[in-house]
């Protein structure tokens, strides 16, 4: 086998708290990070020299600024393998969206490589190269529902619940970036804190109130200040009927949990001036070809 197809699924926080910033200033995390059935497709072919990345989207960066790129590049130093590869991947999950799309391409190609060349790499030895290129990237190798901790590099496996249907959106010109995000919260800090046991137990049993009462992004505010629609985005979801509401990672995506897929795309007419996505909670992770 010289080339493999593979699907690459986002994921959203149900929680995210932080608990502190450390020596080095990373902010240590405290987050339930699930999978949901938004993917990217990517194709790596080995053969040729050096790495030779393609994308659908003519702005994206094709060297070492791609993560995608960047895993290719961590692997073949790795395990010493003296070989080249093509990797074109078909972008679907948005940028700038804390959906952790460019983490989820980096874990797929560090799979993909890995499936490869035979698995030269073990479990363990993935994980150590996924988090030089992102504190995302080793949960962006698992399936389902963890709990990250940590600056998200401490995993807790998870049971994850049936799948829930969720709606997306986003401006649709308007990003925020993690690095402001983050800034504008070390200045103003966040009014909501989320207690991620009590959650849990209220995903668990689908529990609506509970989920609302005890959900939440501490990030919510700071990002509302770097991309003014997210407060107006929840609201408007709120307003739509989705059952729980909140944002995603540093933003700016914002989702709605419905009781039904059907309830969701009824309400995504209200939403035609974003982005938007209809899509469900999985416990798959990254997914090769033969698996689809």
């Amino acid at each position: 086998m010289d080339s493999v197809n593979i699907l690459a699924p986002a994921k959203i926080n149900w929680t995210l708290d932080i608990l502190s910033v450390d020596e080095r200033g990373y902010h240590l995390l405290d987050m339930l990070m699930q999978r949901i059935t938004l993917y990217d497709t990517i194709k790596i072919k080995t053969g040729g020299e050096g790495i030779n990345l393609k994308t659908n989207l003519k702005w994206l960066p094709v060297d070492e600024r791609n993560t995608a790129f960047l895993s290719a590049k961590l692997f073949y130093e790795a395990t010493g393998i003296d070989k080249g590869c093509e990797i074109f991947i078909k972008k679907v999950i948005p940028s700038g969206a804390g959906l952790a799309g460019g983490s989820a391409d980096a874990a797929a190609v560090l799979k993909g490589l890995n499936s490869l060349y035979d698995y030269p790499l073990s479990d363990m030895e993935l994980s150590d190269l996924a988090l030089k290129i992102g504190a995302d990237v080793p949960f962006m190798l698992k399936g389902g529902l963890y709990r990250a901790q940590g600056i998200g590099e401490k995993l807790t496996k998870l049971r994850a619940p049936k799948q829930i249907p969720l709606l997306l959106i986003m401006p649709k010109r308007q990003t925020a970036s993690t690095k402001k995000v983050y800034t504008t919260y070390d200045e103003i800090g966040s009014k909501q804190k989320p207690e991620t046991d009590k959650f849990l137990d209220a995903l668990y049993n689908l529990n609506y109130e509970n989920m609302r009462l005890f959900g939440g992004n501490v990030l919510t505010e700071s990002a509302n200040t770097v991309a003014p629609s997210i407060d107006d985005n929840i609201k408007r979801l709120q307003d739509a009927g989705a059952e729980f509401v909140s944002m995603t990672g540093s933003g700016s995506v914002v989702f709605g949990v419905f009781k039904s897929i059907e309830q969701a795309m009824e309400q995504r007419k209200n939403f035609n001036d974003c982005w938007s996505c209809i899509c469900q909670t999985t416990p798959s992770g990254i997914r090769f070809k033969e698996e689809v």
